[in-house]
């Protein structure tokens, strides 16, 4: 037995940023001076917290100092307790990413609590997004809301674009694309190229506000460059399609195979398609196979369903209709709206 559905080629995808890492702040990005050190070391020892803040980041990463997580984590521990607010910020990095302690979201919490309340948008942004995921305190999608709104008016672009996915997707009160289309043009405007790079999928879909695939494909490219993979994603699906530029199958290939590189799994799962079907590059079944694998792995209900109907039919892999049964139930799994995952399951 076959199934006859086709593959599926995910058109678009959007980026959320509700999981983006927090990085600890720090005024040099470069390895500063050794009497610059010198000079914070002082300036801490006589008690000043911003120097002390420096100090402990230098510890924490060795970074033109000796590696000490412990002397970093005692100094930034200090600084917040005496009132800075990004020191609270750091101390939350510290908590979240374990640097010298035990990953800790619940004390990450309270340290972000603190350093928002004493007006570090970086801090309110971290808190926002343990609330939206439920990390150390519980999962409040109204206070994330709050918590973004005011990063965001803080000037916080990527604040502004996880406040659109929210109203996006209604985690927290009504969907409201128009509402979200606007707050992703606001991370735009204000910086953030995951900001431009949803703004142009609201744009291409007609989400929220008019069609407009020629200015979502400059939001595209420009983000693309910037490094946000699902934008790349994007722009190859406007070449694969023929939105807003001319249709260009191998540019198409070559973008979502640089998303997939940057491990996202639509980018993968569109890469399999053009893999599968020779379209843009040369036809490599097995490879294509391969990609949907990796995209199922990764939690895409797409990269599933298409290994499934591989196994259905034999294309790169041994037909197997048990395992294509079992690919078609991880795809339900992951997306229990997957029509066509569930048609698939009812004739095989």
């Amino acid at each position: 037995m076959t199934i006859t559905q086709t593959l599926s080629r995910l058109a678009a995808v959007f980026a959320l940023g509700l999981f983006c890492a927090p990085a600890m702040a720090q005024n040099d990005v470069v390895t500063p001076p050794p009497e610059t050190i010198a000079e914070w070391e002082a300036a801490c020892a006589s008690g000043t917290m911003q120097a002390c803040m420096e100090i402990a980041v230098l510890s924490a990463t060795g970074n033109g100092m000796p590696l000490d997580t412990a002397k970093g984590f005692a100094l930034i521990t200090q600084t917040c307790a005496a009132g800075l607010p990004m020191g609270c910020y750091n101390l939350g990095v510290f908590h979240e990413q374990g640097i010298g302690i035990p990953v800790d979201n619940s004390k990450a919490a309270e340290a972000h609590t603190k350093g928002c309340d004493l007006g570090s948008p970086d801090s309110c942004y971290n808190l926002a997004l343990l609330a939206a995921n439920g990390m150390g305190i519980q999962q409040d999608y109204a206070m994330a809301a709050r918590l973004y709104q005011r990063a965001c008016d803080d000037n916080y672009a990527l604040a502004c674009s996880n406040l659109g996915a929210l109203y996006q997707y209604g985690q927290g009160f009504a969907a409201d694309p128009v509402a979200a289309r606007v707050l992703y043009k606001e991370a735009c405007d204000k910086g953030s190229a995951l900001g431009c790079s949803n703004l142009g999928q609201m744009m291409s879909r007609g989400f929220g506000g008019a069609t407009d695939h020629d200015t979502a494909f400059t939001l595209y490219t420009d983000a693309c460059a910037k490094g946000v993979p699902e934008a790349c994603s994007n722009l190859g699906a406007a070449y694969d399609n023929g939105w807003g530029v001319a249709v260009n199958r191998k540019r198409a290939a070559e973008l979502f195979e640089q998303s997939c590189d940057a491990g996202l799994a639509g980018g993968c799962n569109n890469l399999g398609l053009s893999l599968v079907n020779g379209t843009g590059t040369a036809r490599n079944t097995a490879r294509g196979f391969a990609m949907f694998n990796l995209a199922c792995d990764e939690g895409f209900a797409e990269g599933c369903y298409n290994a499934g109907v591989c196994y259905a039919n034999g294309v790169g892999v041994g037909k197997n209709l048990e395992k294509a049964k079992a690919y078609m139930r991880r795809a339900v799994a992951i997306d229990p709206a997957h029509a066509m995952a569930k048609q698939a399951l009812s004739v095989l």
